[in-house]
């Protein structure tokens, strides 16, 4: 009996031990895919993570509008400085910044093969916002480019000139004046300042408006009541086309009556009688017409002769800016002398033992026809005109208001005599209404 227990409990023990031995080896195989999902799911959290990271740098999600606007609410927004966190029902597209069309749709709800599960995690940049092209000045055509895309804008031109300075910032202002001409420029005359300007250093052929210079040189060389003699040699140099009082040899006046001549009826033959006798010769006098505009700051200007002509006649070195003659007139307009000429509407030339007095007329149209271009907000006390086929119509005029304050205008290229006049008359108005 002892030994079939023995037995029995032997047997016993055995099945126990198999037993064991089969739950220790399915433990074991357990335990080994256990930390197989565990490798396996650690893997692909950080490749989902990497590249969430990768798709948080390179993609730029927008929204996907909502059907018929009619929920606005729902759709994905990301502006500027915005909560950058995306609603779990929202479905947006990702585009490539460089590439606007490959483009990868994702929704917060999919389930991609990278273990990314939440888009929660994604940063949304925001689209870049055009921008001008900051050569562009204002009144003129220009681009934007949108850095993202590629997107071009035209700026669409205006109606004011494209460099006007000076003008008020209120959005209620009038619009400046419109201009057709070549360059103008508005200064301050007491400070020198530009209010209102298009092409203000554009070269330009300067005309007459350069015996603004003529003059100045000269008064550096002679005295107003010292007598000057024409000579038969230097009449026959004077151009034919250029406007003549008609002086003969043997005319003999005072600095003062040349002056007349030169400034008030513009008389080319004046101002090279004037040149020779201030300069020992023209070729000299021009020499010094040019060192003139030096001592002035005129640095773009250069002169070729004491007349004004230029590539019309043959003179290729008669050039200047409407900001340079608005400097010239406005130190011409400091000599007394000047001042009082250039102001004057008619003058009687007094007769000398060759030539008969006469009465010339100004070119200064706001002193002869005051009835046509007179304003209520100023009055034309000077300066001077010009007028060549290369130049057109040209005119630097000084004013001045009840109160005293003067300002210049300097114009280039005009059509006719009439729409200088007009033009400049409007930007003057405009200057004193709103930037005086």
């Amino acid at each position: 009996m002892k030994k079939r227990w023995n037995y029995f409990a032997g047997l016993l023990l055995l099945v126990l031990v198999l037993a064991g031995s089969t739950a220790c080896s399915a433990s074991s195989d357990q335990a080994n895919q256990y930390m197989q999902d565990v490798s396996l799911s650690a893997e692909h959290q950080w490749t989902g993570e990497a590249q969430a990271a990768e798709v948080t740098k390179a993609v730029t999600v927008t929204p996907t509008p909502a059907a018929n606007n009619e929920e606005d609410s729902d759709g994905l927004s990301a502006t500027p400085g915005a909560d950058a966190a995306t609603d779990e029902n929202s479905t947006g597209s990702a585009n490539q910044g460089d590439s606007p069309d490959d483009s990868i749709a994702l929704s917060p709800t999919d389930s991609p093969d990278d273990g990314v599960t939440d888009l929660s995690s994604l940063t949304i940049t925001p689209t870049p916002q055009a921008t001008a092209d900051p050569t562009v000045e204002p009144g003129q055509t220009g681009t934007a480019t949108d850095a993202t895309a590629g997107v071009t804008v035209t700026a669409a031109p205006t109606s004011t000139p494209s460099d006007t300075t000076g003008t008020n910032e209120d959005s209620s202002e009038p619009q400046v004046p419109s201009f057709s001409g070549t360059s103008y420029v508005v200064m301050d005359a007491d400070t020198g300042k530009i209010m209102l300007s298009c092409e203000a250093k554009k070269q330009i052929y300067p005309a007459s408006t350069i015996k603004l210079l003529t003059a100045l040189t000269a008064l550096d060389y002679l005295d107003m009541d010292e007598t000057i003699t024409a000579e038969q040699s230097l009449l026959d140099q004077v151009e034919w086309d250029a406007t003549q009082y008609g002086v003969v040899a043997g005319t003999s006046y005072p600095l003062s009556v040349w002056m007349h001549l030169l400034l008030i009826s513009s008389y080319g033959d004046a101002a090279d009688v004037i040149a020779n006798a201030a300069g020992g010769s023209l070729s000299d006098f021009v020499d010094k017409m040019n060192q003139k505009a030096k001592d002035l700051g005129l640095a773009n200007t250069k002169v070729d002769n004491a007349i004004g002509l230029d590539i019309g006649n043959d003179y290729s070195e008669m050039y200047s800016t409407a900001e340079d003659i608005a400097k010239l007139a406005r130190y011409a307009m400091r000599n007394n002398a000047i001042c009082e000429i250039v102001a004057k509407a008619k003058y009687t030339v007094p007769a000398c033992d060759a030539m008969a007095s006469r009465e010339i007329e100004s070119t200064n149209w706001y002193l002869t026809k005051g009835d046509t271009y007179s304003s209520e907000y100023f009055t034309a006390i000077g300066t001077k005109s010009g007028s060549t086929d290369a130049a057109g119509s040209c005119y630097v005029a000084t004013v001045v208001n009840d109160e005293g304050k003067k300002y210049i205008c300097a114009y280039f290229g005009g059509a006719s005599k009439d729409t200088v006049f007009r033009e400049m008359t409007a930007f003057l108005e405009y200057t004193y209404k709103y930037l005086t």
